[in-house]
């Protein structure tokens, strides 16, 4: 029991040594006053705001650059939706036309339009009439 004891009594002072021992600086003298120690912690702040700010600053300057980018390609599918739209318009129009051709073309000679005729009789009496109509003047 005594040995054991000892051993743990051993133990306990051994840690307890390795836990309260202190940097070398400070026995031989070497220390960092309050006042000094916060004045570079404000520069080392300060320092650290600015890289911050510099780097907000250039990552919205990327991000703008990208949202233009976008935008222009944005306009550009935006003619190109429209002008395929188109070009499917006309597709399916020449499409209707030429499957709908053969009955435009017989409603077409279904209907009976008089053809006018004009006989030489006609043209002479036309020329009389006129002449007389002069002469008569």
């Amino acid at each position: 029991m005594k040995k054991i004891l000892i051993a743990i009594i051993i133990t306990i002072t051994a840690t307890a040594s390795a836990l309260g021992a202190a940097s070398s600086d400070i026995h031989e003298g070497v220390y960092l006053r309050q006042d000094v120690f916060e004045a570079k912690m404000d520069a080392f702040m300060a320092e650290i705001r600015l890289m911050n700010e510099q780097l907000r600053s250039e990552l919205n300057s990327r991000i703008d650059a990208t949202n233009a980018r976008i935008d222009v390609t944005n306009a550009r599918l935006d003619e190109l939706k429209t002008a395929v739209y188109w070009g499917i318009g006309l597709l399916g129009l020449l499409i209707t036309l030429a499957a709908a051709a053969p009955y435009i073309v017989k409603v077409l000679q279904s209907i009976n339009i008089p053809k006018p005729t004009l006989t030489i009789e006609d043209v002479e009496r036309l020329i009389d009439a006129k002449l007389q109509s002069k002469n008569a003047q």
